[in-house]
């Protein structure tokens, strides 16, 4: 019998949390309490593997879908160069749970924009004006979420999220897109310069408008999927 045991709990997923010695003396009473223990301590393990699962699982569909509606854009009057589009929305939902799967799925989406037709410099301003989105958004959601009605979180969110996206892509625009137009273009840096700051209200513009519809249509997905009881 006591082998029988012995062999049996050498695959408990937590021994080290469970230090109990079984001799020939000991009853049935406290070995059924020693099984029931041990079960309730390995759970966690399996409950943490399905949550994983699905934690991958819903990132990289979130992903999948950031890719696709890439391809949907819809130009920007003011700047026709400037276009819309929902990439950023599923990018906000990822990064509500976690940021650093949100950074991930952002590297993922990089090469992705690249391939449908964007050059490097271009992939790479976009994927950094939905990262200077989310990151802001994530934390304030989660300090916020209990404090404010539901009213106040967005109306807040929507603010740090759209101040964060004006605020760094207007700078880097500023550094940037003057290189870029000479490059590009073979303009002369003078020329490229003066451009940049013609469009800057515009692009500011853009920016904030599209932090406008990002941060509350992921927000509500959000909402939507904790309301379902998924955990992640």
């Amino acid at each position: 019998m006591i082998i029988a045991i012995r062999y049996l709990y050498s695959y408990d997923l937590e021994p080290s949390s469970i230090k109990i010695y079984i001799s020939k003396r000991v009853g049935v009473e406290r070995w059924v309490k020693y099984m029931s223990h041990s079960i309730s301590v390995s759970r966690p393990r399996y409950q943490g593997f399905r949550i994983s699962i699905l934690r991958v699982s819903l990132t990289a569909s979130l992903t999948a879908i950031a890719i696709v509606l890439h391809i949907f854009k819809i130009p920007f009057p003011i700047a026709p160069f400037l276009k819309f589009d929902a990439t950023g929305i599923p990018l906000a939902v990822i990064a509500l749970y976690s940021v650093g799967d949100a950074a991930v799925a952002s590297l993922v989406v990089l090469p992705s924009i690249i391939a449908l037709g964007a050059d490097i410099i271009g992939a790479s301003m976009k994927v950094l004006a939905e990262f200077s989105t989310f990151v802001p958004l994530a934390p304030t959601y989660s300090v916020l979420r209990n404090r404010l009605s539901r009213r106040g979180l967005y109306i807040v969110a929507i603010m740090v999220s759209l101040a964060s996206r004006v605020g760094v892509m207007s700078l880097a625009n500023y550094i940037v897109t003057p290189y870029w137009l000479v490059m590009t273009y073979s303009w002369p840096y003078d020329k490229a310069y003066r451009v940049t700051l013609m469009y800057l209200p515009a692009i500011a513009s853009f920016n904030a408008i599209v932090a406008l519809y990002v941060v509350p249509i992921a927000l509500s997905i959000y909402m939507i999927i904790e309301r379902l009881g998924i955990k992640l």
